[in-house]
């Protein structure tokens, strides 16, 4: 059981947390990190079961150096989510970290998660399940990307062979479109940590992967749809997105993280409005057939839309 999050009292770090939660603080179901950098879950735990080895997962939906206080049966321990890599003590997966916990058959203990950022998140996800379960769980997640992975190299592969055989550009565009969102798909998961022991900060690599991604997706849509340089207001339009896009680029790396995500939403509106523009007025000129293309492009807005309302949108309720 749990009562929320409350902010942790400046200056006392995690292995002097109080028996009981701060008084006089406000609980939250989520924590707001405008308000609070730092934020304590507690979490009294009996083991009514047989089972004594357990492990606890945090997503890691833009936390950092996010720690563990565990008390019971006469010890105190600290355990970080950050000690990762060959022979450190956290599990990687697919959607974050895990660390295990013994917790003996009949015990009763306490639990304090912290949780740190510098700016806002998604919603925390927290999860206390046996070892056995963990790894159920683990290996259906893995599954699930594995097969987010294959659908992207197979877009990639049918890309390349469509260009090949049609010498149509558009393939080419649509093949590259594909290997960028690879790229950041394999960036946001747990490959670089695994791999090369990498923080998940988000560096100028990854901004430039966003840009990079940005225009070929809007070169793939001009290609797709035949915009040329005679092509009128629409290949303005097409021109003017893609000068925003490098000029975000360009602004990105002078400004804090928040005002960042703020400026590639902008960057992404600029593209959703000239790309569904320019197929609706397409499907008016020419058809349905383009109904398609614009379908298809529906689920890359929402997520960007997803992102900026996340980052900038008002704080759940307490």
């Amino acid at each position: 059981h749990s009562s929320g999050f409350v902010a942790a009292p400046s200056g006392v770090p995690l292995g002097d947390a109080p028996a009981q939660p701060p008084t006089g603080r406000a609980y939250r179901l989520s924590p707001d990190f405008h308000r609070h950098d730092r934020y304590w879950l507690y979490i009294p735990v009996v083991n009514h079961t047989a089972e004594s080895h357990w492990v606890l997962h945090l997503s890691n939906f833009g936390f950092r150096d996010s720690g563990i206080l565990l008390r019971g049966a006469g010890e105190q321990r600290l355990l970080g989510f950050d000690d990762t890599g060959h022979g450190g003590n956290a599990h990687i997966n697919t959607l974050g970290r895990a660390v295990d916990l013994t917790l003996q058959p009949g015990g009763a203990y306490s639990l304090v998660v912290e949780l740190n950022a510098d700016h806002a998140t998604w919603q925390p996800y927290l999860g206390l399940m046996s070892g056995q379960e963990y790894q159920a769980w683990v290996t259906a997640m893995d599954l699930t990307f594995k097969l987010a992975v294959g659908v992207i190299l197979g877009l990639i592969l049918l890309g390349v062979i469509c260009a090949v055989l049609t010498r149509e550009a558009a393939f080419g565009w649509g093949s590259l479109s594909a290997l960028l969102m690879l790229a950041y798909y394999l960036e946001h998961s747990s490959l670089p940590a695994v791999l090369w022991q990498a923080s998940y900060e988000k560096g100028w690599p990854f901004w430039l992967l966003m840009s990079s991604a940005l225009l070929s997706q809007l070169l793939f849509a001009a290609s797709f749809l035949g915009v040329r340089r005679d092509g009128g207001r629409w290949y303005r339009a097409f021109l003017g997105a893609a000068l925003v896009t490098v000029g975000v680029w360009a602004l990105a790396n002078l400004v804090p993280f928040e005002q960042r995500i703020g400026l590639y939403a902008f960057n992404y509106l600029v593209l959703a409005v000239v790309i569904l523009g320019s197929g609706v007025a397409k499907v008016r000129a020419e058809g349905s057939y383009y109904v398609i293309y614009l379908l298809g492009w529906f689920p890359l807005v929402l997520s960007i839309l997803q992102v900026a309302l996340v980052v900038h949108g008002a704080s759940p309720g307490g």
